[in-house]
């Protein structure tokens, strides 16, 4: 079989035929449309000899539609007594519609003949229909003639057809729509028509079903404690996900409700943290439960399994020093996200070799979350020095761990408690010459006598009147310097002590300035400068 698709030529004989140069009903051959039916989108047209021998057919086909402007030839020659062709719709664009069909027969002897073998209608077929998720698709694949359209009126069986839709094919056969257009999960009806000349069709009955979904989590391993949990697939109808988490040891008891967030179009997604499940081995429960605009409440979709056979890593619970001063500081333990969950906490806190001032500190309840200790110098013998940090933290599942924090420094504390052998010298009014390195220590330490004298009698003196006296420096006792001061000797109130050839003071008449300063900053108490002795009068 041969195809033609030329214009000119079959406007030429179309002409001819019309004129009546050629028989419409010639004796000598005789030709007739077989297979054909209004569904079908294929038929054959035959021509048999009846009296001539034929050579050729040549057969016009077009829809009535469109004029001829979609016009095709198919012919065929022959050696027998018969020849044929084979239509197809889709040599026309795949379009519905009435068809007119002129047959040509050329003869061995030269002559022709031509028959009308009239009109043809072809209906649209009903469309194919598929279900992605949410979105309903209709597809016809033979299209509505010129003029005409294809329609289909769908609904659900729940609750008869209150939920009726019309949907309109469009010039390529093809309508989508989304099934929260209508409701209920269940067997759906669609019936298509051809809509022509103000006529309904009938050209197909369907029935298509919107299942209810079947979700199933997807575990994602972060670490050993967390996981992300993904819902993929999920239908737009679902507006939301809720999903309980549990584990398979002591029932329920740990369950944790999650509220999926949606991470793309169809997927949504939920951040497990073992520690919400207080790190239970064995098998995990994931059950998945949404709200749909195709139902009423909250209904499930499907569940998965996590087994966690180990966990060997925990995460280090959080350990700070903050408020920090001269004279203390604050520890605070905390749990992380990964960490174990923590019973209590020891602290062990201490800055002499011997350990002569080690204090244990136990922390047993969480204040906000943290357990928390407060450190201060005087619990520790008011001593200055670098203090040691260990921590110990016993956890929920009985393990201990222990840490080193950094050293801190620490200065012995001013504010000490009298002895009853000064208490009677505080309310005195200081007597000492203004300005004089005594005047100065007076203002500074009121629990210092007015009756000391100069300054190179003070330490004498004061260990006469009951109060103890030494070579070693702390914060808040007195220096006496015997020899300097030029032969009157000099005091001062020592307010810093790194060691004992380290020390900061505050004073007066300190190289002729009379008045109350840190002069000197660190220096050495000891050095030949200063007299090279000095002796120490403690408040208690």
């Amino acid at each position: 079989m041969k195809f033609i698709k030329t214009a000119l030529y079959a406007t030429a004989i179309l002409s001819t035929f019309a004129a009546g140069s050629a028989s419409a009903d010639s004796l000598d051959a005789q030709s007739q449309v077989l297979n054909y039916s209004e569904q079908a989108s294929e038929f054959d047209v035959l021509t048999q000899k009846v009296g001539k021998d034929i050579q050729q057919i040549d057969v016009a086909i077009w829809s009535e539609e469109g004029g001829q402007d979609d016009i095709r030839w198919y012919s065929a020659s022959t050696d027998t007594d018969q020849a044929s062709i084979h239509f197809s719709l889709a040599n026309h664009g795949n379009r519905a519609g009435t068809y007119r069909i002129h047959a040509y027969t050329s003869y061995k002897d030269g002559s022709r003949s031509g028959s009308d073998l009239g009109s043809y209608r072809i209906l649209p077929t009903a469309p194919q229909i598929n279900l992605d998720l949410n979105t309903v698709s209709l597809q016809s694949e033979r299209l509505a003639a010129t003029g005409s359209k294809i329609v289909t009126a769908v609904w659900s069986d729940q609750d008869g057809q209150d939920d009726l839709r019309w949907y309109e094919l469009n010039d390529t056969g093809r309508a989508q729509f989304d099934v929260t257009n209508h409701k209920g999960y269940g067997v759906y009806q669609a019936h298509s028509y051809l809509s022509q000349d103000g006529k309904m069709i009938p050209i197909g009955n369907q029935s298509f079903e919107v299942a209810r979904p079947q979700l199933t989590p997807r575990f994602e391993k972060l670490s050993d404690t967390r996981y992300d949990v993904y819902i993929d697939n999920v239908p737009s109808h679902i507006s939301s996900l809720k999903i309980p988490i549990w584990s398979d040891t002591n029932d329920q008891d740990d369950i944790q409700w999650y509220q999926a967030q949606k991470v793309a179009p169809n997927t949504y997604k939920v951040s497990l943290n073992l520690k919400a499940h207080a790190f239970t081995l064995g098998s995990y429960q994931a059950h998945i439960y949404g709200e749909s605009s195709l139902a009423q409440g909250l209904e499930g979709y499907g569940a998965g399994l996590l087994t966690v056979d180990t966990i060997s890593h925990f995460d280090e619970p959080e350990r700070r020093i903050t408020d920090k001063s001269s004279e203390g500081f604050r520890v605070s333990v905390s749990e992380t996200d990964a960490s174990k969950m923590i019973q209590s906490v020891s602290l062990a806190v201490w800055s002499e070799a011997d350990n002569s001032n080690l204090k244990w500190y136990q922390i047993n309840q969480a204040t906000e979350g943290q357990f928390t200790a407060k450190v201060n110098v005087k619990d520790h013998g008011n001593k200055s020095g670098l203090y040691q940090v260990h921590v110990y933290v016993t956890f929920k599942d009985g393990s201990v761990s222990g840490y080193v924090l950094d050293s801190q420094e620490l200065t012995a504390s001013s504010q000490v408690a009298a002895s009853p052998v000064i208490t009677s010298y505080i309310s005195e009014t200081n007597s000492y010459p203004v300005g004089q390195c005594t005047w100065g220590v007076k203002a500074l330490a009121p629990w210092i006598p007015n009756s000391l004298g100069n300054a190179k009698h003070w330490a004498a003196n004061a260990s006469r009147l009951g109060f103890r006296i030494g070579n070693q420096p702390q914060v808040g006792s007195i220096a006496v310097w015997p020899r300097d001061g030029g032969g009157y000797g000099h005091v001062g109130y020592v307010v810093a002590v790194d060691n004992s050839h380290r020390i900061q003071i505050k004073e007066a008449n300190y190289k002729g300035n009379q008045y109350i300063s840190n002069f000197r900053s660190w220096f050495d108490p000891l050095e030949s400068m200063w007299g090279g002795e000095v002796v120490y009068i403690y408040p208690n």
